[in-house]
């Protein structure tokens, strides 16, 4: 990396985030920084996680975006509608902490589902596949309540609006969604009001290990009692997510991006109730779990520090080992499938089959890990 007494900010820098809070939370601080720096911060929203990755990884539209670890994890495996010709996996970088992470399967108020055990054959779950790749999640609490997916009543929604909607309206008694959405705020205010379905891996573990083989991405834990007054002080799932980049970001400019950050956040740590996560310590935790390589940026800040050991180094280089193998073997199944005219879409299931086949059969699962020392399941919810 160059001498950093060079560095001059760029002119524009692109955040794509997901709609609505975590907009706000990148406000939180990238005004500030805008204001040091002079740099152009655009900042947008989506709640199509697709998308978000897509314009990160292959448009070129978005410099910056953030990535739970079930989301992230299901862009590398290019599972299901992450799997389009220019989406999948590609080379995604950390730059640093953005949050602890909370989700829940919510029900109408007056649903009488309150645990996995609850559900049975003909419950009515939204099926999401339509416009998001977070089945995998579902999966997993059915595993957890012994229940086959082929017996569930599967109701088709196109949007988070719908997921949402679903519940509130009755037309569906179970949807996986995020305690900090607008939406799911807004459903809350309805007569009958949200309720969840607790998956209290503390009081049942054998349920929730049935749970993670599943989805080995999710981990379980007590929602924060801000988020939704329905929701705070239950058991839903959670994670460790992060700010994510692409390796082509230049690296100097990562690296300046990582310092102010670290070095500023007493000033932002209030605007946000989100950033009491954004520390170097809870980065620090997050290196150890996470699957994805940290910036070369990042890295050079964290080296200045004397913060980068020798097991950071070697859990990056089987973090870029394990994905570039998912980038290069992605790409070999789409000109495959063209030389067999098979077209690359999501909507395709010969397409779908042809790389989900090659890829369990082939490439490694993606999973979290404890620590730099082993690849344990791991557990956040401390």
């Amino acid at each position: 990396m160059p001498a950093k007494k060079s560095f001059k900010w760029p002119e524009k820098y692109r955040i794509l985030t997901w709609y609505g809070v975590a907009v706000d939370g990148a406000h939180s601080w990238a005004d500030l920084l805008q204001q040091d720096t002079g740099m152009k911060i655009q900042i947008g929203g989506d709640y199509n996680t697709v998308n978000r990755f897509r314009w990160l990884g292959r448009v070129g539209l978005s410099d910056q975006t953030i990535g739970a670890p079930s989301e992230t994890s299901q862009m590398v495996m290019a599972d299901r509608k992450y799997a389009v010709r220019d989406g999948g996996p590609f080379q995604v970088r950390v730059v640093w902490m953005q949050s602890k992470g909370n989700a829940a399967f919510f029900t109408r108020g007056d649903s009488k589902i309150k645990t996995p055990y609850d559900i049975k054959p003909g419950t009515r779950i939204t099926d999401m596949n339509p416009y998001a790749a977070a089945t995998r999640v579902v999966e997993g609490l059915l595993a957890w309540a012994k229940v086959d997916p082929k017996e569930i009543q599967w109701v088709p929604v196109h949007s988070p609006e719908e997921n949402i909607g679903a519940v509130v309206s009755g037309k569906a008694d179970i949807c996986f969604s995020f305690p900090i959405n607008p939406l799911v705020h807004e459903a809350a205010k309805n007569p009958l009001g949200l309720g969840i379905v607790e998956t209290n891996a503390e009081k049942d573990p054998e349920g929730a290990k049935r749970f993670r083989e599943k989805d080995p991405l999710v981990n379980f834990g007590i929602i924060p009692e801000e988020s939704l007054k329905c929701a705070g002080g239950k058991w839903g799932t959670q994670g460790l997510n992060l700010e994510l980049t692409n390796e082509r970001v230049d690296a100097e400019l990562i690296y300046h991006i990582a310092k102010w950050l670290d070095e500023n956040y007493d000033r932002y740590k209030d605007r946000h109730k989100e950033n009491r996560f954004r520390t170097r310590s809870w980065l620090m935790k997050a290196l150890e779990q996470t699957f994805v390589p940290a910036h070369e940026g990042l890295i050079a800040y964290l080296k200045d520090l004397n913060l980068w050991t020798d097991k950071h180094e070697r859990r990056q280089q089987k973090n870029l080992e394990l994905l570039t193998r998912y980038c290069d073997d992605y790409q070999k199944l789409i000109w495959a499938a063209d030389d067999a005219n098979i077209e690359v879409t999501p909507s395709n299931e010969k397409w779908v089959r042809l790389w989900t086949e090659y890829r369990d059969a082939v490439l490694p699962p993606i999973k979290l890990f404890t620590s730099l020392d082993d690849e344990e399941m791991v557990d956040d919810t401390k």
